[in-house]
């Protein structure tokens, strides 16, 4: 595991948007942003395969009235602003969700050395933050689990064959525009005999290409966006060996909070998350909050979601009396 050096300078938080730097033993810096007051419970955002903290951006400003909340870049993406001779030198690597989870628990361990935190991930962020609960439970207080990519724990059956066939496909379909087509047109869709036929088809058609198509993380990027679309096929590549240890989740089941979009129920993303709740035993809930997949943290979800995210911690007993009082009182 990388842990922090010790002696790193860490910015003032205060209301507005502050940035530090965490470097790790192994050498890899995370850079990370913090909104709201100190004297808030902390929340950590672990973004999904876009790798890119800033896609939370609006949910931490909504959040921030009730927690103190950090988001950063994940191991193996360049910033967007990242420049031709970085991006042009650099090949993607596979990162796999413990290495994430890893990363994620030095940030907490600097950031908030004394006290529990709460911890927040969606898609393959949020396998991160279930790899992090199960294997540094004195860590966290909440983990949130929102449509988190957990394949293990769902049974075999044709809907489970399908992604896997979907997710291995990934990086060798000749295009990437094509690929997340593909990828968007099956898991961000209700699914039915129409979109399981149309996958079939779609990936019977690459395989009967007479020109092998070469794994895209091996070429050179043409931009740090293109690097990064690649890194995140790499990741969702590396969902496929991720092992949910159902055992040790089971034991730390109470911390888990899962989530999935009211208007993603039906889609073949959000599945797991269900089988992940049946895996866990004692009934457990699947919440299901506004938005989809995507869309919980965009301009026209968001505020609605944090409100909806927020009171349901608060019935959870999730959030304390004192903390919700104290936020109501600077409101």
């Amino acid at each position: 595991m990388s842990r922090p050096k010790t002696g790193n300078a860490r910015d003032h938080v205060n209301d507005g948007a502050d940035q530090g730097a965490l470097k790790l033993v192994d050498g890899h810096t995370i850079t990370y942003h913090t909104i709201g007051n100190t004297g808030l419970p902390l929340m950590i955002f672990v973004v999904g395969s876009s790798g890119l903290g800033s896609l939370y951006r609006r949910l931490a400003i909504e959040l921030s009235a009730t927690f103190r909340c950090v988001y950063y870049d994940k191991r193996g993406f360049l910033p967007a602003n990242t420049d031709e001779a970085t991006f042009a030198r650099r090949t993607n690597q596979l990162v796999l969700a413990g290495q994430h989870a890893d990363d994620a628990a030095a940030l907490i361990k600097y950031l908030s050395p004394n006290n529990l935190v709460y911890v927040f991930g969606t898609s393959t962020g949020g396998t991160a933050v279930l790899d992090l609960a199960v294997r540094y439970p004195k860590l966290i207080q909440t983990a949130i689990l929102h449509e988190p990519i957990t394949f293990t724990v769902m049974p075999q059956t044709e809907l489970k064959e399908e992604i896997l066939a979907l997710y291995r496909s990934l990086p060798f379909l000749e295009e990437q525009v094509e690929g997340s087509k593909t990828y968007g047109s099956y898991m961000f869709c209700p699914h039915s005999k129409k979109t399981s036929s149309g996958l079939r088809e779609r990936l019977s058609s690459q395989s009967k290409e007479d020109v092998a198509i070469p794994n895209r993380s091996t070429l050179p990027a043409k931009s740090a966006q293109e690097f990064n679309a690649r890194q995140g096929e790499q990741e969702g590549a590396a969902m496929l060996a991720y092992q949910v240890d159902v055992q040790q989740a089971r034991s730390v089941k109470d911390k888990l909070l899962l989530i999935r979009g009211n208007e993603s129920k039906d889609w073949p993303i959000s599945r797991p998350v269900v089988d992940l709740a049946l895996a866990l035993g004692e009934h457990k809930q699947v919440w299901e909050l506004v938005g989809d997949h995507l869309s919980f943290a965009a301009r026209r979800n968001v505020e609605a979601f944090v409100g909806q995210l927020v009171d349901l911690m608060r019935r959870e007993g999730r959030i304390s009396v004192s903390t919700d009082s104290e936020t109501r009182a600077r409101l």
